[in-house]
């Protein structure tokens, strides 16, 4: 990727400081995070494809790509099979279920981006930056159970004022 490329990717995603240092290419990745990619299979042509491809009569692309029309000849070729490619490999692997399940993303199609978001989302979701901020100095036990118990009920506060305020809105949009 260019570094123009890379500063809009980064002003895209809006990382936290720290994930993403300013210097290119260098990345910092969490340990607790990791990025899977698929694999993207490819086909490779040797000379002895090639040779086989003319012994038979027809021309390669023609053989490679049945349903692209040709210069000489008018498309009437059925859609091509997909009987004779492989399952794709992911659909075969068992569902990961280690410490790193609920961290990773597999990038999909090359979408780098889209993985970045998703897994900034799941972070979001988790706390876990203000989880490792909070895990950096020690915590006693009745100290934590009193700020979870806190939390908790801050969280069950605003979720009931929410509820409050649809059912006032919703009583004064009806005249009552």
């Amino acid at each position: 990727m260019t570094t123009t490329a890379m500063q809009g990717l980064r002003r895209a995603l809006r990382f936290p400081p720290g994930i993403i240092p300013s210097g290119y290419p260098h990345f910092i990745r969490p340990k607790s995070i990791t990025i899977q990619s698929t694999t993207i299979r490819s086909t490779i042509f040797t000379s002895a494809s090639y040779r086989q491809a003319n012994r038979s009569g027809e021309s390669l692309e023609k053989q490679l790509f049945p349903s692209w029309p040709s210069n000489s000849a008018p498309l009437s070729s059925p859609e091509p099979s997909t009987s004779s490619l492989p399952p794709p490999s992911a659909s075969k692997l068992p569902p990961r279920l280690g410490s790193t399940a609920g961290r990773s993303i597999t990038v999909r199609g090359g979408d780098v981006a889209g993985a970045f978001l998703q897994l900034k989302r799941i972070c979001t979701e988790n706390s876990i930056a203000r989880d490792a901020a909070a895990q950096r100095f020690y915590e006693r036990p009745g100290l934590k159970k009193k700020r979870l118990k806190r939390e908790r009920f801050r969280r069950r506060f605003k979720d009931s004022f929410k509820r409050m305020v649809t059912t006032v809105l919703e009583m004064k949009r009806q005249g009552i």
